[in-house]
């Protein structure tokens, strides 16, 4: 009993030394946190007294989604990064709180639970940060091949053709959105990186109507996923307009070498040269489009104004 006491009175004494030791460590934190909060505080006063002249909200970008996880993404390494050097800085200064407190008495336990702390803290730090920093580059990746492939669709705009990006439907969005006389064309673009050396043609892919093979592997998703985009579409706006109306499905791959091995499926192109789809039957009259663009217009036209914004102003 005398035992189960004494241990007792050991764990009240340690709870109630720990966070003594804690507190200049947590005072250095609120000194390095102090002038960020000042400054947002500033900066909310002088945005609350101005608004942006803009009535309307203004069209989605190519890649605009993509964009918005990469900023995320690298806010989130940005703050891990810091947290590394500040977990340090709390653990060290703590353990000399300690010692200092304890009358410059090593406290071997405390020393290994700091340390094993540190270690284990910035080992998981750092293995987030890699795994984000391989998203942020596959995201960077599809948003350049986006950004490039949206770019050269604009010449289309002087075929009689509507443009839009980054279509926000039910659950994903499509990349590109082409209307004009010869149809509905709605583009999926995906970014596949190559080696550094090229070799053994390891720029070129063939395609032969139903799966894309790459030099090293094969797919087949970014087909069906075309496919299916195009379907919803079709349907999104059949009812949307009243009309009846067929989509037809794009999938652009920028940068590579594109060799058909075989006639069908799907329009597959390198994001350059989209003349081809200005070229054909013309299926839609000047009624049909000014139908079809109001409703894709109305979707695509989601992004505030980024000047001035209240932070009570959700997007």
């Amino acid at each position: 009993m005398f035992n189960i006491i004494k241990a007792i009175k050991k764990i009240t004494e340690m709870n109630i030394q720990i966070p003594l030791t804690l507190l200049p460590s947590f005072l250095f934190v609120v000194m390095c946190v102090m002038p960020t909060v000042i400054i947002l505080w500033i900066n909310k006063r002088h945005t609350a007294r101005k608004r942006s002249p803009l009535t309307t909200d203004m069209l989605r970008s190519p890649g605009g989604s993509l964009n918005e996880q990469i900023k995320d993404i690298s806010d989130d390494i940005v703050f891990n990064l810091f947290m590394i050097p500040m977990l340090s800085i709390v653990l060290y200064s703590a353990f000399l709180t300690q010692y200092f407190s304890s009358g410059k008495q090593l406290n071997i336990l405390l020393l290994f639970l700091y340390t094993a702390t540190l270690v284990v803290g910035s080992a998981f730090l750092i293995k987030k940060i890699s795994k984000l920093m391989k998203h942020r580059n596959q995201l960077r990746l599809g948003y350049d091949c986006e950004l490039a492939v949206g770019q050269e669709l604009t010449d289309r705009i002087r075929d009689g053709f509507h443009l839009f990006h980054d279509f926000p439907a039910d659950g994903f969005n499509i990349d590109h959105i082409l209307v004009g006389p010869t149809g509905i064309f709605a583009i999926e673009t995906k970014g596949r990186a190559k080696l550094r050396v090229a070799k053994k043609e390891n720029w070129k892919l063939d395609y032969d109507g139903n799966k894309l093979e790459f030099p090293e592997w094969t797919e087949t998703k970014p087909l069906q996923q075309a496919k299916s985009q195009a379907q919803w579409l079709s349907g999104w706006l059949s009812k949307a307009t009243g009309i009846s109306l067929n989509v037809a499905p794009v999938l652009a791959i920028p940068g590579w070498w594109i060799n058909r091995t075989a006639p069908g499926g799907m329009a597959v192109y390198n994001g350059k040269n989209s003349g081809f789809l200005a070229k054909g039957k013309v299926i839609l009259n000047p009624q049909q489009i000014k139908a079809v663009v109001h409703q894709i217009d109305q979707k695509c036209r989601t992004i505030e104004s980024s000047s001035y914004k209240l932070e009570s102003k959700k997007s």
